[in-house]
């Protein structure tokens, strides 16, 4: 599951730091989307993307997809 995250993670971070014009709209579909189902996973499985978006430098997008960080 941590390999997972971690790829989910990093499709985010990249996803996120797009910056072509006309990329944009579809990239925020896909975001929106990605947020979605991360918000319909399990809490453990919210945390491990939680964790490894930390370790890739990208804490902020944890609120930003409506993320539980917190291990209670």
């Amino acid at each position: 599951m941590e390999d997972l995250a971690l790829a989910v993670a990093i499709a985010v971070k990249y996803i996120e730091s797009r910056t072509a014009e006309e990329d944009l709209d579809n990239d925020i579909k896909a975001l929106e989307e990605i947020a979605a189902h991360l918000q319909s996973a399990g809490h453990e499985y919210q945390l491990e993307v939680s964790l490894a978006l930390s370790r890739i430098g990208s804490p902020d997008l944890i609120e930003a997809l409506g993320l539980q960080a917190d291990s209670s």
